[in-house]
């Protein structure tokens, strides 16, 4: 399961964050949020939320999923549903849209499932149905970790104005 200062340590030491980008939230904060949405948040994402849930340098650079954007993120993810035509998608009760991308994707959770580290759902403007990743949240984290990792072996610190 994720933990936070290995994810940490992993973005510094790999020149995708600097420490002072990294920003977590409070625990106020996260329960806030859980009384916003009417749901408890798998312990896995409160991590993460703990660690980053307010930035996280170059990770997720192109992706909305801060604290102050999750009420935006999960009323835009229903709205997207609603204005498809081609689709009569609903998002399952107690889901939880944890990041969207170019307003057109995102990704979300069942929360209260009984999981600290839910299965992972994808939906994209043309698919017909919620694609299943087959992936934890801290899969999905470690995968797009893992990745950046490699991206940035090669890519000089700086480059494109990232850390």
């Amino acid at each position: 399961m994720f933990t936070g200062s290995a994810f940490v340590t992993r973005l510094c030491n790999a020149h995708i964050a600097q420490p002072d980008q990294i920003r977590g939230c409070t625990d106020q904060e996260i329960r806030d949020i859980e009384s916003r949405f009417g749901l408890r948040l798998p312990e896995a994402y409160r991590q993460f939320l703990r660690v980053a849930g307010h930035s996280a340098g170059g990770f997720w650079r192109e992706v909305v999923f801060q604290l102050e954007k999750l009420e935006w993120i999960n009323h835009e993810a229903r709205e997207i549903l609603r204005e498809l035509e081609e689709t009569r998608l609903e998002l399952p009760k107690n889901a939880f849209v944890f990041s969207m991308r170019y307003g057109e994707q995102f990704m979300f959770f069942v929360a209260d499932d009984g999981s600290e580290d839910p299965r992972v759902y994808h939906f994209c403007i043309g698919f017909s149905d919620f694609r299943n990743t087959n992936a934890s949240f801290s899969e999905i984290l470690e995968d797009e970790l893992a990745e950046l990792e490699q991206v940035f072996k090669v890519v000089p610190p700086g480059f494109l104005g990232l850390p």
